[in-house]
């Protein structure tokens, strides 16, 4: 995933993001090489439901993982209890 995503090398600053309950979502962001990947992790024991609207440029994001759009127009993704997310967001 580091060769496609820059923006996961450890050399890159992460900027902590406002996304959600502070108390219950840690989340930040890194930028490299034209790319912009926003990790969230839910720290709590119930289900979470954020918004990554206003992250990126564009109104795209994709996990890194399985590549997969976010699918809905807002942006908005849910976390299961102690999940976490990393997405590339255009």
């Amino acid at each position: 995933w580091r060769e496609k995503h820059p923006a996961l090398n450890g050399s890159v600053p992460a900027v902590r993001l406002s996304i959600g309950d502070p108390k219950n979502i840690f989340s930040f962001s890194r930028e490299s090489g034209g790319k912009k990947v926003v990790v969230v992790v839910n720290l709590c024991s119930t289900a979470q439901k954020i918004s990554l609207q206003g992250i990126g440029s564009g109104k795209k994001g994709f996990n890194i993982f399985n590549e997969k759009e976010i699918a809905e127009d807002n942006m908005e993704l849910s976390l299961a209890p102690w999940d976490y997310k990393v997405y590339n967001v255009d």
